[in-house]
């Protein structure tokens, strides 16, 4: 059956809906870890050996493996960040009992800067349908906002 799907298809399966049930899962393990009293620092080093765990099927699939500084120190910075953002998640989950489904769709505003910076910085304005994109992003930042207020 994979055969006859397109690979624009098999890349938002791939890209979007793999990783959306992955992240949703790991949310709600966010929550767990927060509520058994993990410290943040212990938090986000076991999430790191979890992160070195699953690069292994990928690791074992790539045909060649390389190592460049740029791209080596742009996959620093986003784990450097990403971990920074998780540890703030977890922080305000146990210091101020703040309700993971309240902090979810702020946090996941972060689309918003993603959309606006490959718009700008990759030309990704001319593949993609914009009207439609902006519509999407408006009703992010007003799904967004009514959550927080709830």
């Amino acid at each position: 059956m994979i055969v006859f799907m397109s690979t624009s298809f098999l890349g938002i399966i791939v890209g979007g809906l793999v990783p959306l049930f992955c992240f949703g899962v790991s949310g709600v393990l966010n929550k767990l870890a927060a509520q058994a009293n993990i410290g943040v620092a212990s938090f986000l080093f076991f999430t790191g050996i979890g992160a070195a765990v699953a690069s292994l099927p990928f690791l074992l699939q790539e045909r060649t493996v390389s190592f460049g500084l740029k791209g080596s120190l742009y996959s620093f910075l986003m784990g450097f960040l990403w971990g920074l953002g998780v540890g703030f998640v977890t922080f305000a989950i146990q210091r101020f009992q703040t309700p993971y489904s309240r902090l979810v769709p702020i946090f996941n505003m972060n689309t918003l800067i993603v959309v606006l910076v490959t718009l700008w910085l990759f030309a990704e304005w001319k593949e993609v349908k914009t009207v439609q994109l902006f519509l999407g992003t408006l009703f992010i930042v007003i799904g967004g906002t009514l959550v927080a207020l709830a």
